[in-house]
Order: structure tokens, then C-alpha cells, then sequence
């Protein structure tokens, strides 16, 4: 398998990345690492996404799948943050998922702990029964008590910006645990290989200045 993409650094993906882009002869297989880019991606606990695995059958095949509470908080993440503007369909998965699980506060109170997304499913839980007028629930209530960090507010901000392709990995140093890879990940971002910016027609100071000037444009 090839990747057709250059990453910011050799081993970037591995250690910081979403997802990494293979291409085994005319097929592309994009193979994700974890649910999101950015600090709420860095945070999951990946062991915990295969920790309690579930099944159902494809085809005549079984094939392992999230379990209920892991499956929950992806949906959060879509909702949440994962398109800005929010897209109708990931507040009904929020919805689906909730009824289909039967997603209780005692259920998700420790995952959502320890992946510090207390911030992430205190906004889609929210949107999900605001914007589709749904009944009031145990678990709507507990979402709307839910008193997320500092760090993760922080966190949350830098998703929700028209500028959130620069925002992100700065917020993202804050999840980052370790100087050493805190340098690491930052080194990539502000000053990636030669091959990743030759891909994309920059140059190290073209890659500078636009990020210079979509921060000064943020909203």
C-alpha cells in the first residue's frame, strides 16, 4: 500500500493524526486512527475504542463493531464538532443512537470523564434536543449540568471558527501530554517536510503567511 499524500512529518500520522490515506492499486482505504482531528481526537484513549467491541452480521459475516457507549460519544463528536456548520444528520444519530442503546447517565458518565469530552457531549446532547424539540430526559438533564474544563472550553472554541484548520492544532498542544511530543507535534505543524508543502503548491513562507492571515480573520 502507498500513501498518496505526504504527511507533515515522517510518523506524524501514527503518533497525531486522524486518519491515514492508503492506496492499494486503484482503491483508496482511508484507515482512521481515531474519531477526530485536533485536541478532542488527541484525548480519546485509544485501548478504550476496542475495549468492548460488539458484533453484527454483514453479509452472512460477523463483524466486530463499537459497542453502545463508545458509539455514543463518536455521534457527540460528529455533532459537536465534526462539520462546522452542524449538519441535521448527526443530531438524528445522536437521537438514534441514545434510543437504540438506551444511553443512560450512569452508562457514559465515566467514558465521557475519561476522554475530557464533558464539553463535546454537553453541545451535542444539547443541539440534538433543542433543535429537534425532543422530550426531556435524565440523560438531557445530566448533559446540561455537565461542567466541562477550562481546557476543554478552550478546546471547543477552536473547533467552531471558520478558521479552525489553524485553530485546531493550537488548541491541540494543550491535549498533548509530554514536552518531548508536544515539540514534536509543533515542529510538524509550523514547519512541515518539504515533500507535504511541495504537494500543496506552498512554500515555507506562503504556509506562514496564510495561516498569519486566516488567524487574524477567525470568527
Amino acid at each position: 500500500a502507498d500513501k498518496p499524500f505526504p504527511e507533515l512529518r515522517p510518523g506524524f500520522d501514527a503518533e497525531f493524526g486522524k486518519e491515514s490515506l492508503l492506496k492499494v492499486g486503484p482503491v483508496e482505504v482511508d484507515l482512521h486512527r481515531t474519531f477526530v482531528v485536533g485536541g478532542f481526537g488527541l484525548m480519546i484513549p485509544l485501548d478504550d475504542l476496542y475495549s468492548g467491541s460488539r458484533t453484527v452480521a454483514i453479509g452472512g459475516y460477523d463483524v466486530a463493531v463499537l459497542d453502545g457507549e463508545v458509539e455514543f460519544l463518536q455521534t457527540c463528536i460528529n455533532a459537536a464538532i465534526g462539520d462546522f456548520p452542524r449538519r441535521w444528520v448527526s443530531l438524528r444519530d445522536v437521537a438514534q443512537v441514545v434510543q437504540y442503546h438506551q444511553i443512560t447517565p450512569d452508562r457514559i458518565a465515566e467514558l465521557t470523564t475519561g476522554w475530557r469530552a464533558a464539553a463535546v457531549v454537553q453541545r451535542a446532547v444539547n443541539l440534538t434536543w433543542d433543535e429537534l424539540k425532543l422530550a426531556p430526559t435524565d440523560l438531557a438533564v445530566w448533559a446540561r449540568e455537565l461542567e466541562p474544563t477550562t481546557v476543554e472550553r478552550a478546546m471547543l472554541r477552536s473547533y467552531l471558527t471558520t478558521s479552525r484548520s489553524y485553530t485546531r492544532p493550537l488548541a491541540s498542544v494543550l491535549a498533548i501530554r509530554g514536552l518531548r511530543a508536544k515539540v514534536r507535534y509543533t515542529k510538524a505543524v509550523v514547519w512541515p517536510q518539504k515533500a507535504y508543502l511541495e504537494h500543496r503548491g506552498w512554500t515555507q513562507r506562503s504556509h506562514a503567511r496564510r495561516a498569519i492571515d486566516r488567524l487574524r480573520k477567525k470568527s
